[in-house]
């Protein structure tokens, strides 16, 4: 493949793919790197394939696996946010509903939904309003971490690297807020366990016929209710806080419906007080689901393209030497740098390539 560098004028040959000129180190444009040129005289090609070749491929090479170490500490930075995060599926809501959904009789669907209702009972009891001290000091150990990834790569290609004077906890890159408290999904819970009184009673008058919502799919709502429901949470979105809105919106409408009595089989229709059971029961999975929110801007952890583009120019500049050693050591580093975030990542369940 013939180059032909825009600054220094210089054309040469090279087997492989490169991106920066081995005369000046100017760094190729992706779009340019190739260029049609004319015939350049064999000897001449030979001569600096000769004198460049090598050190070309070793600074592509060594180029490539510091920017795969810069990768790899922001994957790092990312992991180590990933540790402090809740877990959104406490409830285990869709777990649960294909196992009720399997159930062949209503004393087998009852059991069922008896032992879901029970588990989130204790799950909401056990509800923590905040980040654990030790969850949050794990991840400022973390950001140390980075921190320490960033200076050896500084350091090993001789620049002087400067910790950075982020705090972990300031306003701007970390909040942690309780969106629904214990005391207010307990309240949510009591009128789950109100409508489902109504809704055994519905199972039992009507045997399986009642069992879930008025269509066969979980969670699904007739057009009337679903209407109704989208048009409650809507009220009063732009004077107040739309979650907040939200959970007071369902706590209303539980009441409701709450209030309205089932009649037993001289009931000729069931359908809402099955339907209300169910949207009660999935708004509480979805609101324990939820019930704290963090926020932590990771990206001020990261190494930004500025320090990327400083690092590579250095590796690509003239005076810069790499030999098959070096390249060695930088593959040892990188390949330590994967070892130390496949441990983080197995820590937080989250072992992905």
């Amino acid at each position: 493949m013939q180059y032909k560098c825009e600054k220094c004028q210089h054309i040469f040959e090279f087997d492989d793919h490169i991106n920066f000129c081995p005369y000046c180190g100017k760094t190729f444009e992706e779009t340019a790197t190739e260029q049609e040129i004319r015939p350049v005289p064999t000897i001449l090609v030979q001569t600096i394939d000769s004198i460049w070749g090598d050190s070309a491929r070793l600074k592509d090479e060594f180029s490539s696996v510091i920017s795969k170490c810069i990768d790899i500490v922001n994957d790092y930075a990312k992991s180590s946010v990933e540790k402090i995060l809740p877990n959104h599926n406490l409830s285990e809501y869709n777990k649960n509903y294909s196992l009720i959904k399997q159930s062949s009789n209503r004393k087998v669907l009852i059991t069922r939904i008896d032992s879901f209702l029970n588990s989130l009972e204790s799950i909401i009891y056990n509800l923590n309003d905040r980040v654990s001290a030790d969850r949050l000091k794990a991840l400022e150990n973390d950001i140390h971490d980075v921190d320490d990834m960033k200076k050896e790569i500084y350091d090993f290609v001789g620049l002087r690297y400067i910790p950075s004077d982020v705090d972990v906890f300031s306003r701007a890159d970390y909040s942690a807020v309780v969106k629904y408290s214990r005391d207010q999904l307990s309240a949510l819970y009591n009128m789950v366990l109100i409508a489902y009184s109504k809704y055994k009673k519905c199972v039992e008058d009507n045997n399986m016929f009642a069992a879930f919502a008025s269509t066969s799919n979980y969670g699904m709502l007739t057009d009337y209710w679903r209407h109704y429901l989208y048009d409650v949470s809507r009220i009063g979105e732009e004077d107040s806080d739309e979650e907040s809105i939200h959970y007071d919106q369902v706590i209303e409408h539980m009441k409701i419906i709450n209030s309205e009595q089932y009649l037993g089989k001289l009931d000729e229709d069931f359908v809402p007080h099955v339907d209300a059971f169910w949207y009660g029961l999935k708004m509480l999975s979805e609101f324990v689901d939820n019930h704290i929110v963090i926020k932590c801007n990771v990206k001020a952890f990261y190494m930004d393209d500025i320090e990327r583009s400083k690092l590579l120019r250095i590796v690509v500049a003239k005076d810069f030497e790499v030999n098959e050693s070096r390249l060695d050591n930088s593959i040892e580093i990188k390949e330590r740098f994967e070892r130390k975030l496949k441990v983080l990542r197995i820590s937080t369940g989250k072992n992905n390539p």
